[in-house]
C-alpha cells in the first residue's frame, strides 16, 4: 500500500479566511501520523485556501482524524467553508 495524499481547494466564507487558515494550521499540529500538511492561500482567488497533505497510508489518515480535538477542529473548519472546488485523494 502506498502513500495517501489529499488535495483540496476550500472556498472560505466571507471574512473567515484568516480564522480558517488558523484552524487548518492547528489541525496540522494534531495530525501526528501526517508526513506533511501544507496550507496556502490562492494568489488569484482571495477566498480560496489550498490544502495539500500526505500520510503513509489511508489507515494513518483515518487514525489522524479520530481524536476528539481533531474532530472539533474539523467541525469548526467546515462551518467556515462555503464550498469545495477540488477534493482529490489518491494512493501513490
Amino acid at each position: 500500500m502506498g502513500k495517501f495524499r489529499l488535495r483540496s481547494g476550500l472556498i472560505s466564507r466571507s471574512n473567515n479566511l484568516a480564522e480558517l487558515v488558523n484552524i487548518l494550521n492547528q489541525l496540522s499540529n494534531n495530525f501526528v501520523e501526517c508526513n506533511y500538511f501544507n496550507v496556502s492561500i490562492s494568489l488569484k482567488e482571495s477566498n480560496l485556501v489550498i490544502v495539500d497533505a500526505e500520510w503513509d497510508n489511508e489507515d494513518s489518515y483515518q487514525s489522524s482524524l479520530s481524536s476528539e480535538n481533531t474532530k472539533e477542529l474539523v467541525k469548526q473548519a467546515k462551518s467556515m467553508i462555503s464550498g469545495i472546488i477540488l477534493n482529490k485523494s489518491e494512493i501513490l
